[in-house]
């Protein structure tokens, strides 16, 4: 495989694990939104920590 197609590649999958980063992180959002007063303490600091760690992650990849 030449370098262009393996550079496309890398893109497309660089732009697919982007995507799925920031529909989950939009997804943890709501469900703190919705189920803000039924969640326990744990539950709450979990959402908080992945809607801070998946933004980061997506901003590191090369």
């Amino acid at each position: 495989m030449d370098k262009n197609k393996k550079l496309i590649i890398k893109t497309y999958q660089q732009q697919k694990f982007i995507r799925t980063a920031n529909i989950s992180m939009y997804l943890i959002e709501w469900l703190v939104c919705e189920n803000r007063f039924s969640l326990n303490n744990s539950q709450c600091a979990l959402c908080l920590v992945l809607t801070k760690v998946l933004p980061s992650l997506t901003s590191e990849i090369p």
